[in-house]
């Protein structure tokens, strides 16, 4: 592929045969495969300064446009309900709740690495998100007409906790159009979807199991660094850092090209 080619199409090529290249993973030991196994990239949830790698492996799992678009959702709704649900505990006046310290707490992890990156209209437009999210969240608290903690006497629909599982699980669920990653698919390397479901043995039962569990937590877990990736990318449709991350989106393909796409680093020659 070229570099001016798209990246989209090349993708969905290679998605057609994923080659056996063996690319071998540091796990080892029953613990660290089942650690790996859950979170398959466990970095992603603490490295949120390295932005290369956050908007990198995005990209690397999120190829298909279905699975994508669920995210643009999925990311933004169960933050939502995660404040919808902690609105109902307040230190004060109205709006000074839960709902507000979580905002806060988000903006302030993210304002430290957005400072040493150079990135403060990131930070400024994740904030003013988070913000929006609070009142519409805090609304939605009064709307729920809540008369006891945890929303136990509220209308089901009405549950916070509710709409976060169920986010959470569509989230999980639309991995279902792009490869199986490694350590979930029982092997080190991407596997089809219809390999998998032809020789996933053990691990097949295991991914059918944890989808509903597992990884729906991990989906969950999750949105503490894809609402920043997320942000980015909508600030890259309005042509803020777009070279930037079509540069990531380039080295993704490209990375899909070889069928075995590195998933613990950026391979950072190529990103520049």
């Amino acid at each position: 592929m070229s570099r001016a080619g798209n990246p989209a199409a090349d993708v969905a090529a290679c998605h057609v045969a994923i080659n056996s290249r063996q690319i071998r993973f540091p796990a080892a030991s029953f613990l660290r495969r089942l650690v790996y196994w859950w979170w398959i990239v466990p970095r992603v949830q603490w490295d949120l300064a390295d932005l290369d790698y956050q908007l990198y492996t995005f990209e690397i799992f999120h190829t298909d446009w279905r699975a994508k678009l669920a995210h643009y959702v999925t990311i933004p709704a169960i933050t939502f309900f995660s404040m919808a649900f902690l609105a109902q505990f307040h230190v004060g006046a109205p709006l000074l709740n839960g709902a507000l310290a979580y905002a806060a707490a988000l903006a302030l992890l993210h304002l430290g690495w957005c400072r040493r990156l150079g990135k403060l209209t990131l930070w400024v437009v994740t904030v003013g998100a988070l913000l929006l999210l609070w009142l519409l969240a805090t609304a939605w608290h009064d709307w729920a007409a809540i008369d006891g903690p945890w929303y136990r006497s509220t209308r089901l629909y009405a549950n916070p906790l509710l709409w976060v599982y169920l986010f959470s699980l569509a989230e999980t669920l639309s991995h279902a159009f792009e490869p199986v990653p490694p350590y979930a698919s029982g092997s080190d390397r991407f596997v089809s979807g219809g390999e998998f479901m032809r020789a996933g043995g053990l691990y097949r039962l295991a991914g059918v199991v944890g989808a509903p569990t597992t990884y729906t937590i991990v989906s969950f877990a999750s949105n503490l660094h894809l609402f920043p990736t997320l942000m980015q990318r909508l600030l890259a449709s309005t042509g803020h850092d777009r070279a930037y991350v079509r540069s990531v989106e380039r080295l993704a393909a490209r990375q899909w090209e070889s069928g075995q796409p590195v998933i613990h680093r950026v391979p950072e020659a190529e990103l520049r």
